[in-house]
């Protein structure tokens, strides 16, 4: 199915996956073929479908990889959210108490939240682009946008 998987249907027409015959399984190649796809709902499958005690130290690394680009594509996705809700015409001066309610967090971190979101999809959408592929993460976003906050986009 992924990389050098195998489908082995089983009785009952289950899907086995089983190593492929070349041995492709090497100290720390097991999950090697999540580099390669691409972050989204189809890097959360295959993850969530690891069983942890059968990883090695040299399988964990690429392991956490892979979630964290999960995580930044998550991340770019709510951002993507946040910014567009806190555009919406007809929803007022309250829009960071609805984001802070919405996500459990404080007014001021909202709000912080709502800013860097906005500037990040508007000013940035490179930057987004790649948070939003898994190669940046929302904390390489977060710098880059306080450091381009001077910049105005208006003529």
């Amino acid at each position: 199915m992924f990389g050098h998987d195998v489908d082995d249907r089983g009785s009952g027409g289950a899907v086995r996956r089983r190593p492929c015959s070349r041995g492709c399984y090497g100290s720390g190649e097991k999950l090697a073929y999540l580099n390669e796809v691409p972050a989204g709902p189809w890097l959360a499958v295959p993850l969530a479908e690891v069983d942890l005690s059968t990883l090695t130290q040299w399988d964990m690394p690429a392991y956490l990889q892979a979630w964290e680009r999960l995580r930044t594509f998550a991340s770019a996705h709510l951002a993507a959210g946040v910014a567009r809700f806190a555009s919406m015409p007809d929803v007022g001066a309250g829009v960071d108490k609805e984001v802070a309610l919405a996500l459990c967090e404080p007014l001021g971190a909202a709000q912080t939240r709502i800013w860097q979101a906005k500037r990040s999809v508007r000013l940035l959408p490179r930057v987004w682009r790649s948070m939003a592929n898994g190669d940046l993460s929302d904390r390489h976003v977060a710098k880059v946008v306080d450091a381009t906050a001077s910049v105005d986009d208006r003529n």
